[in-house]
């Protein structure tokens, strides 16, 4: 993650929140002044463009948040959160009881719990030594508050932190969250300290502020309205890292190389704060949140059988699950590309196919392929279209009534991208999947012209309009595979250098 892009979010958020709180119009107010220094120990850099490029005066908006209970802690050095390996890509799970502790709406809602969540946090240095943040929250269920089940409301987003020593703050905006079904946006404040730094393994003297901003259909009134301002604090600190638990597999039987996904609590919210082992073999993990993880079935034994399924996040292991490797006698040993666009030409290496063409069966997830050509030991087909969603898919092989292994394939796709016009450094976001999470594995062209990708994940990329780029379609290719928009990006005007 960037950090232009953080502060960029940040600025909005923190924006929202005076508006909020003050009540009242940025016209009714005179235009603040510039900030040359702050009584804020947070870069005035930050804060001007935050909130003086919106006519807004940070320091009230602060502390009127001080004033409500809410605690910010001030400074540039937050703490970062470690694997128990010391790898910075790890996040912190950890359970929390949400006691309210001010309600701008209704008072009556003070001193009243909203229940326990599951909490899972990551904080990283970006290159700059700006601080990031990535954030997921559900209600985990507890006999004492029976109202909020596993999952009713969950959520998750990115952020900009501030802080010093072992103490963060965090600001950032849900980006996908839902309470009993009903969609919703808010603001979400996080305050803490962490222990055992660097290996990071409990928080305390935690404090949330939300301030919600929009919500879905809510006939019932389930949801907080659109302006509430609610601050949280957990009386139950210290708070260790919650329970890893493993609750089922599906499924839970297949060949090495299966998606497979495992449900259960506890897990971390990111892919590599997880540590999944089929007896003693890692497994690859796809994608991941607190109660769920995909991964992809590492090799098996030669002739099948049962091994014990586990999951580790920092220190703490959860029980065995019994998965029951099959043994096949058709075989897909590997795929001669394993991502790109529909409509490519792939080969599959094995064993057992059947030498009849029609005899061969290949499915890409629930969608049949072309076979072109076959023997007993290599298929040439044709990559069907992607299924809604695009995504990794398992390609099997039938023959007659005998099924093979399944192999992963990524579609490669662009789905869309904005602005679809502009000039010689125009940002532009690229939509689509198959991508590459490192932005130097993804080369990405408008016209033919090569352009700067500035972040990048599996299903988004955040590039530059290259000079002299000209009208045209935009590629994206990965390892070697290339996909192109269906439509062209429109090119204006003429850059000097």
């Amino acid at each position: 993650m960037q950090a232009p892009a953080i502060l960029n979010r940040t600025y909005l958020l923190l924006g929202l929140v005076f508006l909020l709180f003050n009540g009242c119009s940025k016209e009714d107010d005179p235009d603040p002044v510039p900030l040359t220094s702050s009584k804020y120990d947070i870069p005035v850099g930050i804060l001007n463009d935050i909130f003086i490029t919106e006519k807004l005066d940070a320091e009230k908006v602060l502390d009127k948040m001080k004033e409500k209970g809410m605690v910010i802690q001030e400074g540039t050095q937050p703490p970062e959160i470690y694997l128990p390996n010391g790898s910075t890509n790890g996040a912190l799970n950890f359970t929390i009881e949400h006691n309210c502790i001010y309600d701008d709406k209704n008072a009556g809602n003070q001193g009243s719990s909203y229940g326990k969540y599951e909490q899972s946090i990551q904080i990283t240095r970006n290159p700059d030594n700006s601080f990031a943040a990535n954030i997921s929250y559900t209600s985990v269920g507890d006999p004492n508050f029976p109202e909020y089940p596993r999952g009713m409301d969950t959520g998750s987003g990115t952020g900009y932190v501030t802080g010093k020593g072992n103490n963060f703050t965090i600001f950032f905006k849900t980006q996908t969250a839902r309470f009993d079904q009903i969609s919703y946006n808010a603001i979400w404040i996080i305050s803490g300290t962490v222990s055992n730094f660097p290996e990071v393994d409990e928080v305390t003297n935690i404090t949330k502020c939300m301030i919600m901003l929009e919500k879905g259909a809510d006939p019932d009134d389930k949801v907080a309205n659109p302006g509430t301002i609610r601050i949280f604090q957990d009386t139950n600190s210290p708070v260790n890292q919650a329970d890893v638990v493993i609750a089922d597999l599906s499924p839970s039987s297949a060949f090495g190389g299966t998606l497979v996904t495992i449900n259960g609590s506890g897990f971390a919210g990111i892919a590599t704060g997880n540590t999944v082992m089929f007896a003693n073999v890692p497994a690859e993990v796809q994608t991941a949140t607190t109660t769920q993880l995909t991964v992809i079935v590492p090799p098996g034994p030669s002739l099948g059988g049962q091994v014990a399924v586990t999951v580790q996040v920092k220190a703490k292991k959860s029980n065995s699950v019994p998965f029951d490797y099959l043994q096949p006698d058709v075989i897909i040993s590997d795929l001669s590309a394993s991502s790109g666009p529909s409509g490519i030409i792939i080969t599959l290496n094995g064993s057992g196919f059947s030498e009849v063409l029609n005899e061969n069966n290949v499915f890409f997830g629930k969608v049949p392929a072309n076979v072109q050509a076959a023997s007993a030991n290599q298929l040439i087909v044709v990559v069907p279209p992607e299924p809604q969603g695009g995504g990794p898919v398992n390609v099997t092989v039938q023959v007659k009534s005998k099924i093979s292994n399944s192999r992963l394939f990524t579609y490669l796709a662009i789905t869309n991208f904005s602005p679809n016009e502009g000039t010689c450094f125009t940002p532009v976001s690229i939509t689509g999947y198959g991508f590459s999470a490192n932005a130097t594995e993804n080369i990405v062209r408008f016209n033919g012209v090569q352009a700067l990708v500035r972040s990048a994940s599996s299903t988004e990329l955040e590039v530059e309009v290259p000079f002299s780029a000209g009208s045209g379609p935009i590629t994206v290719e990965v390892n070697g595979i290339i996909t192109q928009s269906g439509e062209n990006f429109s090119f204006l005007g003429v850059c000097i250098e």
